[in-house]
């Protein structure tokens, strides 16, 4: 329960999955699957306990105040917390039998987005809060495959399979915002010594944000045969190559107007929360794996 406004922690979910099956001949088979996920909750509110700087600010307001038991399931926060998710996933397979072997091949493709709000001080004071946190990603990938169905004691089966994957946080947009009560609480909780560095440190209406993004790309070749010496004995011998790349780009702003950062000096609040960065990565490494492997069966 709330005191402050909506009460949290509801779910409003749904999910739907299908699959498909198409025996377009005797020979070829086609398998659609496909996934929607919707998730509309008020997650994730905390029940929390308050400090005596929080207790007397809030009472100083003339707000409410809480009965800080940890497990009463009531709060008093002013910001709602949301958690909204849409996902989609599909993927193909297709099977082509021919006389010595099958050939398949496997596609999927998937797509999400999510975003997060929450009152980040658990308390219907205004001192920091999250707004719409924005997280998406999309990925897609394809695998090609030679499976062997032979008459006598060899098996082997190959591959190619490749993969890109992209993640994101934020739009450029403000995500994170110092309130109204930053500085007159922290005065009071940290001291004055402390208290002071903050009030130089911090202002009214501070915020950052944020627009990153991550990309993988994987390609790999891949191989392996069986051969039966006796029924009762068999050797698998097999190899993957792989080869992956990454690139990342991290922005992320911070705006402030506290006395530190206008002068160049000292902390900034803001600036400690999420460093400020405008750079790109790059990574690539690649190398091969073996398998070794013998089984013996007692009939």
């Amino acid at each position: 329960e709330n005191n402050s406004g909506d009460d949290l922690n509801g779910v409003d979910d749904w999910n739907a999955r299908g699959k498909l099956l198409w025996q377009a001949t005797d020979e070829l088979s086609v398998l659609l699957t496909g996934s929607h996920v919707d998730r509309d909750t008020t997650c994730c509110a905390a029940d929390a306990t308050q400090t005596a700087a929080v207790m007397d600010e809030l009472a100083a307001q003339g707000f409410p105040l809480p009965k800080n038991d940890a497990y009463d399931w009531e709060n008093n926060v002013n910001v709602d917390s949301e958690f909204d998710l849409k996902a989609d996933m599909l993927s193909a397979k297709l099977d082509y039998d021919l006389p010595w072997g099958v050939i398949t091949s496997l596609s999927a493709w998937n797509e999400y987005d999510y975003s997060t709000t929450f009152d980040a001080d658990r308390s219907e004071l205004d001192i920091l809060g999250t707004y719409d946190d924005k997280y998406s990603g999309n990925a897609w990938s394809e695998e090609l495959r030679l499976t062997s169905e032979l008459e006598g004691p060899l098996q082997y089966l190959a591959g190619l399979y490749y993969a890109y994957e992209k993640n994101t946080r934020g739009d450029g947009d403000l995500f994170t915002i110092l309130g109204e009560d930053i500085v007159t609480v922290g005065l009071a909780q940290l001291g004055p010594i402390i208290g002071t560095v903050l009030s130089q440190g911090a202002a009214v209406g501070d915020y950052i944000t944020i627009d990153n993004a991550w990309e993988t790309d994987t390609f790999a070749a891949f191989g392996q045969t069986t051969y039966s010496f006796t029924e009762q004995w068999e050797l698998t011998l097999g190899g993957r190559y792989t080869n992956e790349t990454k690139d990342a780009d991290f922005h992320v702003t911070t705006y402030s107007t506290s006395a530190n950062a206008q002068n160049g000096s000292g902390i900034v609040l803001v600036d400690r929360a999420f460093g400020p960065i405008d750079d790109s990565f790059n990574r690539g490494d690649d190398g091969f794996t073996g398998l070794c492997g013998n089984r013996s069966r007692n009939l």
